[in-house]
């Protein structure tokens, strides 16, 4: 018997997804994204956080905070 893993595609969110996610505002994403905790995918107007960094960071939080 095989098990097959199924990977996920990568999504990209928005600054606004991520605020609304997080209950926070944009700025508050937006200063994560400066202190390098979370990671960025595109340039100029085009700026995307990946699902992947942002389920890294909450994990990561979570540790912080237990």
């Amino acid at each position: 018997m095989t098990t097959t893993t199924r990977k996920e595609p990568d999504t990209y969110l928005t600054y606004a997804e991520v605020a609304k996610r997080w209950k926070c505002s944009k700025a508050t994403v937006q200063r994560r994204v400066r202190s390098g905790k979370l990671e960025v995918f595109g340039s100029g107007n085009f700026i995307r956080i990946s699902r992947q960094s942002l389920l890294d960071y909450e994990a990561a939080d979570k540790r912080r905070r237990s």
